[in-house]
Order: C-alpha cells, then sequence, then structure tokens
C-alpha cells in the first residue's frame, strides 16, 4: 500500500500513499534518533527496513511502525549503516557501513548469516546491492572500485 517514502537529515522517515487520489494523500511519519541514510521495503510492501547513521538496523512494520531490531550485538555494524537492500525473493537483504563491513542478512530472522569484513580494503561502503538471481551483491567503497562479492545461496 505505501508507494513512496523519503528519509532525511532531520531524522524523519515519511510514507505517501499515491493510490489515492485525492490531493492530500494519506501520510504516516517515523522519527528516528540519527539521521536516515537508507530505506528498502519488503517486496510484500508489508515492512521496511532503515538505515540510519546509527550502527543498529532498524526493520519497521509499515502499518504499525513497530520498530524491530536484531537482539545479537555482533549482528550488528559498528559504525553507520550506509546503505540496505532486500533481494528481489526477500530472502536475504545486504548492508554496507562506514565500518568498512558488508552484511547478509536472513530475511525471515533478521538475522546476519554473512559479513564481508574489510569488503574494499576497510574503506566505508557507499552501497550495497543484490544482482536479480539474488547470487551476488554489488557492492562500492568510497575511492575504490566495485567489487563483486560472492553470496552463499539461502535453501528455501
Amino acid at each position: 500500500r505505501w508507494r513512496r517514502r523519503s528519509g532525511s537529515n532531520d531524522f524523519t522517515l515519511k510514507m505517501f500513499d499515491y493510490s489515492k487520489t485525492a490531493v492530500k494523500r494519506a501520510m504516516k511519519t517515523i522519527t528516528e534518533v540519527e539521521p536516515i541514510t537508507a530505506v528498502s521495503f519488503h517486496p510484500s510492501g508489508e515492512f521496511f527496513l532503515c538505515a540510519t547513521r546509527h550502527p543498529t538496523l532498524r526493520l519497521y512494520s509499515a502499518e504499525t511502525q513497530q520498530c524491530f531490531v536484531s537482539t545479537i550485538p555482533k549482528d550488528q555494524h559498528s559504525d553507520s549503516i550506509t546503505d540496505v537492500c532486500y533481494s528481489e525473493n526477500a530472502r536475504m537483504f545486504v548492508t554496507g557501513s562506514r565500518d568498512g563491513n558488508v552484511k547478509v542478512w536472513d530475511g525471515v530472522s533478521n538475522r546476519c548469516i554473512e559479513t564481508f569484513t574489510r569488503a574494499h580494503d576497510g574503506a566505508p561502503i557507499c552501497s550495497a546491492q543484490f544482482t536479480r538471481n539474488g547470487k551476488y551483491v554489488l557492492t562500492v567503497g568510497m575511492a575504490v572500485c566495485p567489487n563483486y562479492g560472492n553470496c552463499p545461496p539461502i535453501a528455501v
């Protein structure tokens, strides 16, 4: 249902429903504790991931705005998260961080299943995206050329 979202340096995340024809569209706002750096909606539209300048990744319910985080401290990054992206089938998602690490997460349990430490020789990660088939992650580090990391496929 929520089709557009906007994250900002003012710590707010806004969701817009463009399915309504009215001039004033329904909007929900979430206030975070840090500036928002990236957002990725689950393909169902029911959940979304929110990356901020904080090392803890947040998973939100789009309908209730309830926040979920992994309770395992080692799952989290050690510096701000710069990008987050669901795979096309939503079985996994990936995060990149200023700590130089890329993490692949289980899309159901919200647990980190693989960490690529110092993916670009420790340079901060600017972007992390899955390929369409979900087998690879394309990452970009600051002042470094793109690098393909082989991600283990998740058995259904």
